[in-house]
């Protein structure tokens, strides 16, 4: 075990270098943050800058200006939309102006793992940091997975994009998976990919480019649509870049949201440019969502008032917190239950309204108000189990879901479909209720008696079964999440990618909104997304609160499937300390437990015997001493608080701290200690 809490406060991999070179401006880790939110306020009180004035500084006229890759005398074009009101840049390069219209959107950073194809657009960021204005800033990583699921967690707090440019062809193909997640979970992202679109001698200097087309022109340089972005588009020339620019902005955040992909030639990139014309932001805003029937409306609110038995299920609607706010008062208001999804705080986990089993209950509900903002989750699956009796009531962003294979909300045959932002639908909703005299106040009463007793039944049975389980040997998850929840307190942000054990983490109350993200049930099952997600979101928090803190839970299969190193680096880097708590099973226990349920009288029930089901007993914690970080491993249940309060401190004075939980395997599956192996005998 390791710890570090007096880390140097100079560390930028780059510092030697830029000090020999006289830059003025070099990020620190320890400046980082508090270097980007001040950024960050600076784009919002002027979204536009002038370029600045040529520099005195011995050496920066040396530069002999861009290629002309066109070839011919070198006039600068002039990138001026006349009939969009804006702010005139002065800029030298086709990269330069992208980049201006990046910072015209407020956009704070650029993340992506370095690829030459950009290179004009890395000069010109050279460009702002050596003159102190780098906005937005670039953070490098080492995985262009990890680039997505970084922005895919800064968009999940900020409901914003974030521009991720990729390594030509194979960059992409890397990416992909994260890519079609993130785009299937509605987060919004302006992607990049680029290449040289001209051959050797056709242009000027082309032998500096042309490397991109020879190797790399036959592979597919475009990220498929659309089930991989909403919206993509092949630049042509930078005359018409400010529009494709904001276009890409206001298609990723017009609901319902998702990724978008720009394809920019190289040679445009080091374009000969002046001056590039930024669009006001309004001039491409997204549109305003859509009004609510109010005949519908009426309707809804009369029967939903004359119900006896009414439920609320609620799905991704935590990504805007002021809902989960709204839910709480109208819940209490009249005693209605809200079984919440678990992939955002889509309701305070221990207020007397939450309950869990919806299952259980759905048989007895006579009307159901069904809350979506996500195609993560659906209340009844498949959409034929849904209770015949109940009356259903939609309200979200998707009713007719596109992407699943099945009909959308009306194979769920409800009464009522509102496509509405769920915050608007429900303050509708609300106002429509308050003028409603058929509900009684006893009714209401009664209600919120019964389901707060259901609450704190079900809440003394979790606590009774953890406490039970408090001396297990391999340590039960249930125990492990609750000594983590009183170790890290409501504030702290808590991410999640487990499978196996994920029914335990309710053992972590989060009556918080904004303090958790499930990146496994957000990304669709995409196993590897929890530590950039984590990251992103971090980045994103740390904005408003510069001492917030966050907590990833994993288990040990999904982080063999997380670009682990490079986002270990990015945490050290960029002074992103985490809490990773691996629920290390020692093997794959999905796979296992799905053998159990398809073949429950088979072989591997009998012998124990689990093909693929085991791994080895890895002691992760050691990773900790590559980047000289916290780590440790806990088998001791007697030790887990203790343990997981000395590593939270760790990570409280700025260090990541990884820890390796020896958790028990479930009841039903026994696994043998080592991986079933094959011998094959020579036939000599």
């Amino acid at each position: 075990m390791s710890k570090d809490t007096g880390k140097e406060t100079d560390s930028n991999l780059s510092a030697k270098a830029d000090k020999s070179a006289g830059v003025k401006h070099a990020l620190t880790r320890r400046n980082f943050l508090k270097t980007a939110a001040a950024g960050s306020a600076a784009v919002v009180a002027a979204p536009t800058l002038a370029k600045l004035a040529p520099s005195t500084v011995t050496g920066e006229s040396a530069n002999t200006g861009p290629i002309d890759y066109y070839g011919g005398p070198e006039t600068a074009i002039t990138i001026a939309p006349t009939t969009y009101p804006g702010t005139t840049v002065q800029v030298e390069t086709g990269a330069e102006a992208f980049y201006e219209l990046l910072r015209g959107l407020g956009m704070p950073y650029i993340v992506a793992a370095p690829g030459d194809e950009w290179a004009n657009l890395w000069d010109t960021i050279a460009k702002n940091i050596y003159r102190g204005t780098e906005s937005p800033i670039y953070m490098q990583v080492l995985d262009e997975k990890h680039s997505v699921n970084m922005a895919a967690g800064y968009a999940m707090y900020t409901g914003k994009p974030l521009f991720v440019p990729f390594h030509n062809a194979i960059g992409v193909l890397n990416a992909g998976l994260a890519i079609k997640s993130a785009n299937y979970a509605r987060i919004p992202m302006i992607l990049g990919t680029a290449t040289s679109t001209t051959f050797e001698g056709q242009v000027d200097s082309a032998e500096s480019v042309s490397k991109f087309s020879f190797t790399e022109n036959h592979l597919n340089n475009v990220i498929p649509g659309p089930y991989y972005v909403r919206w993509d588009y092949e630049t042509h020339t930078n005359l018409n870049l400010p529009q494709i620019v904001n276009r890409a902005y206001q298609m990723s955040m017009t609901e319902p949201k998702g990724c978008v992909s720009l394809f920019i030639p190289t040679e445009l990139m080091g374009e000969t440019v002046s001056s590039v014309l930024v669009p006001a932001a309004t001039r491409f805003s997204p549109p305003s969502l859509p009004d609510i029937n109010p005949e519908n409306l009426t309707a809804t609110a009369e029967l939903l008032a004359g119900a006896q038995n009414p439920i609320i299920i609620t799905s991704g609607i935590g990504k805007n917190p002021n809902v989960v706010a709204l839910l709480k008062q109208f819940a209490n208001n009249y005693g209605l239950p809200v079984f919440g999804g678990t992939t955002w705080v889509d309701y305070p986990t221990t207020d007397p309204m939450f309950v869990t089993g919806a299952t259980t209950y759905l048989p007895q509900a006579d009307v159901i108000l069904w809350l979506q903002d996500s195609v993560a989750a659906q209340p009844f699956a498949p959409p034929i189990s849904a209770p015949e009796a109940s009356k259903i009531i939609y309200m979200g962003m998707d009713p007719v879901q596109d992407r699943w294979p099945y009909p959308g909300m009306d194979r769920y045959d409800p009464n009522f479909v509102f496509r509405v932002d769920p915050m608007n639908g429900l303050t509708a909703l609300m106002t429509a209720m308050a003028s409603q005299t058929t509900i009684s106040s006893s009714a209401i009463a009664e209600r919120i008696s019964n389901w707060t007793s259901i609450h704190n039944q079900q809440t003394a049975s979790s606590m009774s079964s953890i406490t039970a389980a408090s001396s297990q040997s391999p340590i039960n998850s249930g125990w492990l999440y609750y000594q983590l929840g009183q170790v890290i307190g409501n504030n702290t942000i808590l991410v999640t990618e487990t499978i196996s054990d994920s029914p335990s983490s309710v053992a972590i109350p989060r009556p918080i909104a904004a303090t958790k993200f499930d990146a496994h049930t957000l990304l669709l099952g995409a196993l590897g997304s929890g530590l950039g997600t984590a990251q992103g979101i971090l980045l994103a928090a740390r904005q408003q609160n510069p001492n917030q803190q966050i907590a990833v839970t994993i288990g040990d299969g999904c982080f063999n499937f997380n670009p682990v190193l490079s986002a270990l680096w990015t945490s050290w880097q960029y002074n992103l300390p985490m809490l990773i708590v691996i629920a290390d099973n020692g093997g794959y226990e999905a796979m296992a437990n799905e053998i159990v349920t398809f073949q429950p009288n088979g072989w591997a029930v009998k012998t124990g015997v689990f093909p693929g089901g085991k791994g080895d007993p890895y002691n992760y914690a050691k990773l900790a001493d590559v980047f000289d970080m916290y780590g440790d491993t806990i088998t001791n249940p007697a030790t887990v608080n203790s343990q997981l309060t000395s590593a939270f401190a760790a990570v409280q004075q700025g260090t990541t701290a990884i820890i390796d939980a020896k958790i028990r395997l479930t009841d039903n599956v026994v696994l043998p200690a080592k991986p079933l192996v094959q011998t094959v005998t020579s036939p000599e």
